[in-house]
Order: structure tokens, then C-alpha cells, then sequence
């Protein structure tokens, strides 16, 4: 690094300016972070850097991504293969596992640059476009089999932002015990925001459509026809 310095005074003024433009444009580089395509005509054997070589499994780019990382996952139905058993007992259950600090987005066709080119449309035909009304609409759907939350992140707070936006998510049902039975469609802890997703037709003992276990967001969701099997005082049944 000294000796980086040292070229670096040797230089003109306009030299080093320029210099210094290029550390800082590969440093912005850098903390953008990167991007994961999933679409249901991808393979997990795809880099999954582009919509050209798309992962097919939502989870396998969760485990890729790190903190700063996007995923972007068009339209289609995808359902969890991670397995895992339920704390209070041996059942076991599948879920989408959330992973710190990444930014997981729906509602994609399988062409956009930018998160801003998803389209929306009227689908219930009542006059107004909601936020979670994605003409592309990508769905998270729980798994008829093993059963479990659809979305789960864990018991512990983020310690990096993690960000669920542009899904329709269905099918969970957490019937376990203690935090088992807590959030059908998604249990989430702390430094989640949840925005622009529809969740339907989940099932719980707590918490139907989601359940919050830290100081985490929801906003700009249809919380709609779910279901809670016990009433709890944690998360919407909707």
C-alpha cells in the first residue's frame, strides 16, 4: 500500500484524479453487490449471474447469495427442498431459508435490468393496482408433503437487512409446537421487511399468513384467507 502512494505523488495532479475516480468506481462496484436470476427453465448447474444462465431453485441462490446480494426469480410456482426438523420434536418440515442480508424479489418476466421494470396490472378487476399485483405473478408455495413455514428466517435478528418484495405466498402450514406453530405463510425475525407480497391460504396455530419474532416490517401485503387452528397474540391470520 506504501508503495501505491508513493506512484501515486509521482503523478500529476490530473493523473492522480483519475486514479482515484476507478478505486472509487470499483468500490461502488463492489458494495452493489450482485445478482441471482432464478426462473423455472433454469438449472442449478447455471452460474445464475443472468437471466441467460438462470438457477431453477430459489434456494440454491439463497445459499450463493451474501449480504448486498439480489434475487430475482421470475414468474412460476417454486416450493422448498430445504428440509429441516421442527425444534420441539422429530417431524420434519421444508421451507424457503432466508439468508442475512439479502434482498429476495418476485414478480419478474425473465428480461428486466432493474427491479423497477416489473409490471403490475389490475388482476381482481376492482379499479385500483395494488402493490402486490405483479403481472408476472411468482409464487412460494408450501409443500403438500412434509408441510412447515413457507418463508423462514430463523430465531435470531439479521444482523444485515434482509428484504422479501413481489410474491404471492400459499400452501404453508405450521403445525408444530412453540415457534413451530408460528407463521404459515412466513416466520420472521428481527431487520425483515416484507412488502408488496400477497399471502393466502396459509395455515398456523399462530400467526396464519406471518409471524414476527423481532422488530421487523410489513407493508404494502394482502394478508388474506389464512388460517389459524388456536388464536395467538403474534403475527396476522388474515
Amino acid at each position: 500500500m506504501q508503495a501505491q502512494f508513493q506512484v501515486l505523488a509521482g503523478m500529476s495532479q490530473a493523473a492522480r484524479r483519475g486514479v482515484c475516480f476507478f478505486i472509487l468506481l470499483a468500490l461502488q462496484t463492489l458494495s452493489a453487490g450482485s445478482v441471482y436470476c432464478v426462473s423455472p427453465q433454469g438449472d442449478d448447474s447455471n452460474s445464475g449471474e443472468s437471466w441467460q444462465e438462470p438457477l431453477d431453485s430459489v434456494q440454491s441462490a439463497l445459499r450463493r447469495a451474501g449480504p448486498g446480494t439480489q434475487v430475482w426469480v421470475a414468474d412460476g410456482i417454486y416450493q422448498p427442498q430445504e428440509t429441516r426438523a421442527l425444534d420441539a420434536s422429530l417431524t420434519l418440515a421444508t421451507s424457503f431459508v432466508l439468508t442475512d442480508g439479502v434482498q429476495l424479489l418476485g414478480g419478474f418476466a425473465g428480461y428486466e435490468e432493474s427491479p423497477a421494470e416489473r409490471q403490475r396490472f389490475d388482476r381482481d378487476n376492482n379499479g385500483v393496482v395494488e402493490a402486490w399485483e405483479f403481472t408476472h405473478e411468482t409464487i412460494l408455495q408450501g409443500s403438500e408433503d412434509l408441510g412447515g413455514t413457507v418463508l423462514w428466517g430463523g430465531q435470531q435478528d439479521f444482523l444485515h437487512a434482509v428484504l422479501i418484495d413481489g410474491f404471492t405466498i400459499s400452501g404453508g402450514r405450521a403445525l408444530g409446537f412453540a415457534q413451530d406453530g408460528q407463521g404459515g405463510g412466513a416466520l420472521l425475525p428481527g431487520n425483515c421487511v416484507l412488502q408488496n407480497c400477497l399471502l393466502t391460504g396459509n395455515l398456523a396455530r399462530q400467526g396464519g399468513g406471518v409471524a414476527l419474532l423481532g422488530p421487523s416490517t410489513v407493508r404494502n401485503c394482502a394478508v388474506v384467507d389464512n388460517e389459524v387452528t388456536a388464536e395467538g397474540s403474534l403475527g396476522c391470520g388474515g
